[in-house]
């Protein structure tokens, strides 16, 4: 009886690190990509109404900003953006035009 609960103790956890170790062995490497468009930024507040969020879209994609978004982009002006897929991380921004 001792042997079995132990065999089964044994495949369960051989079975928990299978499930742990597959999952990261599906992730794929993020690719770097780019869009290129106009700025929009959209002001939202968090659960603490004196800090104050910007999302950034170029385009139709969306990136997460902070307060300090609005300090550094320029409403409506051209951008290329290199980001991260599937985490969509800015890793470069590039003003191209400020013309409206």
């Amino acid at each position: 009886m001792t042997f079995i609960f132990w065999l089964i103790l044994l495949l369960l956890g051989a079975a928990g690190i299978f499930l742990i170790v597959s999952q990261f062995m599906n992730r794929r490497a993020p690719n770097l990509l780019s869009i290129r468009g106009r700025a929009r930024l959209e002001k939202w507040h968090a659960s603490d109404p004196r800090h104050v969020n910007f999302d950034l879209y170029i385009g139709d994609q969306e990136f997460d900003g902070d307060s300090s978004t609005a300090k550094v982009i320029v409403a409506g002006a051209e951008y290329v953006v290199y980001y991260l897929s599937g985490v969509e991380e800015i890793v470069s921004i590039e003003l191209v035009s400020t013309a409206v």
